[in-house]
């Protein structure tokens, strides 16, 4: 996953959802008439409650700008802020941990330093609550990550593995080949 840019709040979670085809075109062999929501809803539901998977398909699809739920608690969380905050997280702990059933997950995101805050507190809160779970989160960033969000050189989750500069002869080659 490559974020957008450090202003779009959610824009990591949104380009992830997306990119994942659920929300935009149909999953394998079902029918190209399903909504949005409909599709990831049949996804999870094979790891969650029918009642959770509407709700965690309601506030990814709002994460997702897809499709419009009008249910009592997403208008509940669109006067509130923190419930809002809230429901996102967890809808989006229950979409990974529904996934981490089925089958290991690797969330590759390029671009960390880009990441906006929101987002990034998704991630390590990520790497904190669903570390029993088959979820490797490897990213790629530039140094600077670390004077955006200083908390990583702290955090035992994270792990920095740092590359050296291509050479002119490396650079050279990959621009031929």
């Amino acid at each position: 996953c490559d974020p957008m840019g450090p202003g779009e709040t959610l824009g990591l979670i949104r380009q992830t959802l997306r990119g994942l085809g659920w929300l935009a075109s149909p999953i394998h062999g079902e029918s190209a008439a399903l909504e949005p929501a409909e599709r990831l809803r049949t996804r999870i539901s094979r790891s969650l409650s029918a009642g959770d998977a509407e709700r965690v398909a309601e506030f990814l699809c709002e994460v997702c700008m897809t499709q419009s739920f009008d249910s009592p608690r997403l208008r509940a969380a669109r006067q509130d802020a923190r419930l809002m905050q809230h429901q996102i997280r967890q809808a989006f702990f229950d979409f990974l941990r529904a996934e981490c059933k089925r089958e290991p997950v690797v969330w590759f995101i390029d671009n960390l330093h880009w990441v906006d805050a929101a987002s990034m507190r998704l991630v390590r809160d990520a790497l904190h609550e669903l570390h029993h779970l088959p979820l490797l989160i490897l990213a790629t960033a530039r140094p600077q990550i670390h004077q955006r969000f200083p908390w990583l050189l702290d955090d035992p989750q994270y792990r920095t593995v740092p590359l050296s500069a291509l050479e002119g002869l490396a650079c050279q080659q990959i621009v031929r080949d």
